[in-house]
């Protein structure tokens, strides 16, 4: 029995000193356990990563995209130039490439179709007319002189407006103003209208004509000083042949222009001095100082311009210009009217 228990304490303390070398086997690892720690220990890495970008394309940033997901799963080295890139792409990523060069092809196809077409089917917007071609066009004029020998009173206008030229009536225009003023002034006893403009003649004694006539036009811009030149000599000639006892410039624009043909130069209202009414004698239209055929001319008085678009005189302004030519004109007027009843 001791024999037993003396067996068992040195089973035990050889199993204690089996123990103890173990542990010193444990605290001085062996050579091929530093390699496995070797292995897992972390090294951190100083040295800057370039990676060379790609074109800036849609096939480039694909090639990219693929290469950072290539990245993901792995620690090596990226690829630092071209070529090594477009192998590595090429070998990864095949689908993704083939993917961005169908994208690439259906852009271009797009912008293809944006691009407007050339050709001649294409239906063009119709030009309009130029302003030259515009004004190539030449307006009707079927306005013709009122005049005869022995007439009281010839009126003298610029030229025919648009609307005179086609109807062929003196001062047909709705806004001017020029029929009411002679019933106003005295000059007529009653309204007129402008299909009267010839009967006036008959009735009165009282004529008109322009110092332009052969040409019709919205206003005087479109008249050249050659046109008033070549009109006022007209204007001379026939007042000359036909003498009338008087003639009334219906406006001070028609006044100067017929100033600049008798004195050679532009009119100067502060040298030459400008008043509404009754003319000097030497300014008389038709007027010729020497040769068989001299004639003192026939007296001559400036009015306002009747145009509607002018807004320099009101209208009883207006007709106190015109006033003192109605009380000149009534009396003989009214004795040309008993002498064609007798």
């Amino acid at each position: 029995m001791r024999a037993c228990q003396h067996q068992i304490r040195q089973n035990q303390a050889a199993n204690l000193e089996e123990g103890d070398s173990n542990l010193d086997q444990l605290s001085e690892p062996s050579d091929t356990f530093k390699a496995r720690l070797v292995q897992f220990s972390y090294t951190p890495d100083v040295s800057p990563r370039v990676v060379k970008m790609p074109p800036r394309t849609r096939k480039g940033f694909a090639a990219a995209a693929a290469q950072a997901e290539t990245l993901s799963g792995t620690e090596e080295q990226l690829p630092v130039n071209r070529s090594d890139l477009e192998a590595s792409t090429a070998s990864t990523t095949p689908a993704t490439t083939a993917s961005s060069q169908l994208e690439t092809s259906n852009a271009t196809t797009k912008r293809k179709r944006a691009i407007p077409s050339n050709d001649s089917t294409t239906p063009k917007k119709p030009r309009l007319p130029t302003t030259s071609s515009t004004k190539a066009v030449t307006p009707e004029n079927n306005l013709k002189d009122s005049l005869r020998e022995g007439l009281i009173l010839v009126s003298i206008g610029l030229n025919p407006g648009i609307m005179t030229g086609k109807l062929g009536h003196a001062y047909s225009h709705p806004t001017n103003r020029y029929w009411p003023t002679l019933h106003a002034s005295g000059i007529t006893p009653i309204l007129h209208k402008p299909p009267e403009t010839h009967t006036l003649m008959d009735l009165y004694g009282l004529g008109h004509t322009n110092i332009i006539t052969t040409i019709a036009s919205v206003d005087a811009s479109s008249l050249k000083t050659q046109d008033y030149m070549t009109g006022a000599a007209a204007l001379d000639a026939k007042i000359r042949h036909f003498k009338p006892q008087a003639v009334a410039i219906v406006g001070k624009g028609i006044w100067e222009e017929w100033f600049r043909y008798k004195r050679g130069r532009k009119f100067n209202a502060k040298k030459d001095g400008f008043e509404y009414g009754w003319q000097d004698p030497s300014l008389w239209i038709g007027r010729k100082e020497d040769g068989d055929d001299a004639w003192e001319g026939a007296k001559t008085f400036v009015t306002t311009t009747t145009s509607g678009a002018s807004t320099a005189h009101t209208k009883e302004q207006r007709v106190a210009i015109w006033k003192p030519l109605g009380d000149w004109f009534a009396p003989k007027r009214d004795e040309w009217m008993m002498h064609k009843k007798a």
